[in-house]
């Protein structure tokens, strides 16, 4: 099947994309309708400012789950912890603060420089 692309999308996956307006925008995944194809995302970045911290539908093929990557910086998860925050969603929130924890305590367990 031609969709088989993006059927592993899952609510909270960051995607790239375009709007049906051909606006592209980079955010996460609100929820997503396998049936119709469209997808919720709450924008975190655009093209078109005032779409920023907006909920937007487009559609599957019009989206790309963005790479994963396992190790962030604190700073990069400091500001999804805020973003998580504007957008009122305990959840992530919650995942977020356990994960800052986790490299916080991975830090002061192997300082830089120690032999």
């Amino acid at each position: 099947m031609a969709h088989d692309q993006n059927n592993w999308l899952r609510v909270g996956d960051w995607v790239s994309g375009r709007t049906v307006n051909d606006e592209m925008f980079i955010g996460y995944v609100e929820s997503y309708e396998e049936v119709n194809g469209s997808v919720k995302v709450t924008v975190t970045e655009c093209d078109h400012s005032s779409l920023v911290h907006k909920k937007i539908v487009t559609f599957q093929n019009l989206v790309k789950r963005l790479p994963v990557f396992d190790l962030m910086e604190r700073g990069q998860l400091l500001n999804m912890v805020d973003i998580a925050l504007m957008e009122k969603d305990r959840e992530t929130f919650m995942l977020l603060t356990k994960r800052l924890r986790e490299t916080d305590n991975n830090h002061q367990q192997d300082p830089v420089g120690a032999a």
